[in-house]
């Protein structure tokens, strides 16, 4: 049976949320000023602009994030949409539009008048502070309500079982972001068996262990999206499908609805052993974490019908042995995460046939053998991580076709030989890591090729420390503006370093070039262009006296020269 992957892209919140709002704004509803009468302004109705007002008053409002709500028109504040037939409100969105990680709200309150406005459709609150204040019953009341977002608000105690009255709900969030604290909780959720339109639900983080029955309360008719990650969840058998079930205590198989429009599947940080056996049947799957699991089978065959499958992660798992050559059928995946596991074997030659992915990771398992050419087919790949393995051979010239790449990691291997002359064809690589390897030759092709990128190298990380590279370093280097951090320290590296190398440095931060036989020949008058909080020439040679240009860098936190062979008093 052909499968046709019809909708790309995983579920958005701020997508659907955004179209909602759209169609609320075109479908024959509008701000205040469209009125049939096209002559005739016509504003909010006097006893909803006093409510709004009301509401107002009782918001953080320090950062003047609310300055629209000024004079006597209400059509043209921020946040705020009206029926053009009837003037009605509408439409509220006082979420707090600034990070609450860097600023967070001080203390608000749900000003009464907010249950005045008995024609709302789309209400959100998201982000402020009620200072662990209860939610509001009366939120019921508003019967038209379509979205209700109230996440990050700081409420506190039992959901009220009266929201599932809003049987118009389509959007329903009281969740809480990563890391955030919620004392929200419920020990039913019947609740959410009347919300029969209901498409997208986050609960994320409220305490939902004595919800037994969970699975059965809620309505998955139209849910698309589910998440209910740290909420405590004791059981998930039996039921329709779930959706971001990550960080609960669920064991065994969970229960997948085939019929439903699951595109996006979070299970991660669970005790899970294996992977639900119908998950195969999931034909629209697009995202998919098991990550941080107790997964130990290899389970790629009881996905081998996820076709549609673009982001799959599975670190932090128990996966042993080698992995199958399944894994080249998900050719429409653009993310794949094998990290943190004990896999073993050869790099697949199947993963050749990966050609959408932008990000593999591999790292920190038991590969050996050498990099395949095929990832040389890879050509949209922007990230490749291979560090703490045990891949050995050299690196293959066919890694210079992926010229997306920005980060590559292949530190802690066994690699060896010469780094190929393609690698200086990589001029979106951000970040380059080779350290603790067995790589040896010179690192002027490498470091000349970046010099001469056309509109430059845009690498900001090099680390080659612990190798056995030879011979001098090339002045390339100075061209490499963006560059920040530089570790090429514990190799065979010599041959004299002077102003040149370090000419457009501007941005470094970190320089260690320590354990090599470098002459640093500098001028008297040298000031380096770059203030860095690390600099490490141990063992290199600097001359007699102690380096003066060493006062400009007043951001300095880690300095040594040891080994050196500096004499006299260090300068005050």
């Amino acid at each position: 049976m052909a499968i046709s992957c019809g909708c790309k892209g995983s579920y958005n919140s701020s997508k659907h949320a955004t179209l909602f709002l759209v169609i609320l704004l075109f479908s024959g509803r509008a701000c205040c000023d469209d009125h049939p009468d096209a002559s005739k302004r016509i504003s909010c109705l006097e006893s909803e602009r006093s409510a709004l007002l009301a509401i107002k008053s009782d918001l953080y409002n320090s950062d003047h994030w609310l300055s629209s709500w000024s004079g006597y028109d209400c059509y043209n504040w921020s946040g705020v949409a009206c029926d053009n037939t009837t003037s009605h409100v509408i439409m509220l969105d006082v979420h707090y539009p600034f990070d609450p990680y860097v600023s967070y709200p001080d203390k608000s309150k749900v000003n009464p008048s907010l249950f005045n406005l008995k024609h709302l459709k789309y209400l959100n609150l998201s982000n402020n502070n009620f200072d662990s204040t209860h939610m509001p019953s009366m939120i019921s009341s508003l019967v038209h309500l379509e979205h209700l977002g109230l996440s990050n608000a700081n409420f506190n105690g039992l959901i009220p079982q009266q929201l599932g009255s809003l049987s118009n709900l389509r959007y329903l969030d009281l969740g809480c972001c990563d890391n955030w604290y919620s004392s929200l909780w419920s020990n039913d959720l019947s609740w959410l068996s009347h919300l029969t339109s209901l498409e997208y639900l986050d609960m994320s983080c409220v305490n939902l262990s004595l919800a037994n029955s969970w699975v059965h309360q809620i309505n998955y008719n139209s849910l698309e999206h589910l998440a209910l990650s740290n909420c405590g969840l004791q059981d998930a058998t039996g039921g329709a499908g779930t959706n971001n079930l990550s960080s609960n205590q669920i064991e065994g198989n969970i229960s997948v609805n085939a019929t439903g429009k699951l595109k996006h599947l979070e299970l991660a940080d669970n005790p899970l052993t294996k992977v639900p056996l119908n998950m195969g049947s999931l034909f629209h799957l697009e995202y998919l974490d098991l990550s941080w699991n107790y997964i130990t089978d290899v389970i790629l065959l009881s996905m081998v019908n996820l076709c549609c499958l673009e982001h799959l992660d599975l670190q932090g798992n128990h996966i042993t042995g080698e992995i199958l050559l399944s894994l080249g059928n998900f050719i429409h995946l653009k993310y794949l995460d094998l990290s943190h596991n004990r896999i073993t074997g050869e790099i697949p030659l199947s993963m050749g046939n990966l050609t959408s992915l932008m990000h593999l990771d591999v790292s920190s398992n038991e590969f050996y053998g050498c990099i395949p050419d095929v990832l040389g087919n890879l050509v949209n790949l922007e990230e490749l991580d291979i560090f703490s393995n045990n891949i050995s051979c050299q690196i293959p010239g066919i890694i210079g076709r992926l010229h997306n790449l920005r980060y590559f990691n292949a530190s802690m291997n066994y690699l060896m030989g010469r780094i190929p002359l393609s690698l200086g064809d990589l001029c979106n690589l951000e970040d380059l890591d080779l350290s603790l390897n067995n790589i040896d030759g010179e690192l002027t092709n490498l470091l000349d090729g970046l010099s001469k990128c056309p509109q430059g190298s845009k690498l900001q990380s090099f680390v080659v420390s612990h190798n056995n590279f030879t011979g001098s370093i090339s002045t390339g280097l100075g061209q490499l503006t963006q560059l920040q951090y530089l570790d090429a320290s514990s190799n065979s590296l010599q041959g004299n370093m002077t102003d040149a190398h370090f000419s457009q440095l501007a941005n470094l931060t970190f320089l260690d070039i320590s354990y090599n036989s470098l002459n640093l020949i500098l001028s008297d008058d040298w000031l380096p262009p770059f203030h860095a909080y690390k600099i490490d020439m141990s063992y290199c040679h600097l001359g007699t006296r102690f380096p003066s240009w060493i006062h400009t860098q007043t951001t300095l936190e880690e300095l040594s020269l040891s080994g050196v062979g500096l004499y006299g008093n260090i300068p005050s």
